[in-house]
């Protein structure tokens, strides 16, 4: 279960995320053991507040880099709470699905009580006289206040209605604790175009509305991937992305015919079936076009 590989990790929050750690000071000599546990400390980073998820991932170096990661949990001592995130799987290319990198969503069990009553607030309509017409309050600091009758306006200061008011927002905590691990089929098209393939390594970022999958390679065994005319399909899983915004494909432009012609990108959540397309058209060549090797798609409607 122990890996020689180098870790890294990315943590979010409700305030942001602190961005690539690597894992190098534990608390034990020699790292990441079977049935150990080690502690890594970072003091200079702030608070993120309530944490959602999670991302880690190892560079698989090492005489045995396959490793299975039981859970992270991760303390912030300005707040004096501890956070959890259940892995209990493989980061291996020989073992289970075969990935390096996994992203955890947080198991805490603590969430806001939604139908928490605030008190109530009176709200004085002033400066305003519309005789005998109707007047509706829908929304005031993002509460909501329950009126749906007609109000006549009076010129008269003191006089006013009272409305209750229930608070009706979902913690951040909670939405995070709804992101579900997914498998996402990708399915990438190479123009059929004299050079149009590539021997390079081809990688892909998918964004959405819950935040982004991190820098995916896009590798097969035993498949010449990525030629003229071909359509290759992969499927990784990663927490729900939500509705996808872009993606980014790129390589490395190594091999000796790199450059490469992008058709298209699909890639179909198989949670929901939903498939959404990201046309290309596009060289990823140094020596053709604009001479970009790295592409952001959006989606077409």
């Amino acid at each position: 279960a122990g890996t020689d590989a180098n870790v890294w990790v990315i943590v979010f929050g409700e305030n942001g995320d602190t961005g690539t750690l690597a894992l190098k000071e534990s608390s034990k000599s020699n790292k990441f053991e079977r049935k150990q546990v080690d502690t890594f400390r970072f003091p200079d980073i702030l608070s993120l507040g309530d944490l959602s998820k999670v991302r880690v991932w190892h560079d698989n170096t090492g005489i045995a880099p396959g490793w299975h990661l039981e859970h992270i949990d991760v303390k912030d001592e300005f707040m004096d709470k501890t956070f959890r995130f259940p892995c209990d799987r493989w980061l291996s290319k020989k073992d289970d699905d075969g990935q390096i990198m996994r992203e955890l969503a947080c198991a805490n069990n603590d969430y806001l009580d939604l139908s928490e009553k605030t008190r109530i607030i009176r709200f004085l309509v002033c400066h305003m006289y519309t005789k005998n017409l109707p007047f509706f309050l829908p929304s005031l600091f993002r509460y909501i206040f329950r009126c749906n009758v007609l109000i006549p306006l009076s010129p008269k200061r003191d006089e006013y209605l009272t409305f209750e008011c229930t608070k009706t927002i979902e913690s951040f905590a909670s939405k995070a604790r709804s992101l579900v691990p997914v498998k996402y089929e990708i399915i990438i098209i190479t123009g059929d175009e004299k050079g149009a393939g590539t021997n390079a390594n081809v990688s892909i970022t998918i964004c959405g509305s819950n935040g982004d999958s991190g820098s995916q390679q896009l590798r097969q065994r035993l498949r010449n991937l990525f030629e003229r005319g071909q359509t290759d399909r992969f499927v990784v899983e990663m927490l729900d992305m939500g509705d996808l915004q872009r993606v980014r494909v790129e390589h490395d432009n190594s091999g000796l015919c790199p450059g490469w012609l992008l058709n298209r990108v699909e890639i179909t959540n198989t949670a929901n079936g939903v498939t959404t397309i990201f046309l290309c058209g596009k060289w990823l060549d140094t020596k053709r076009a604009d001479g970009q090797i790295a592409r952001v798609l959006y989606p077409k409607y």
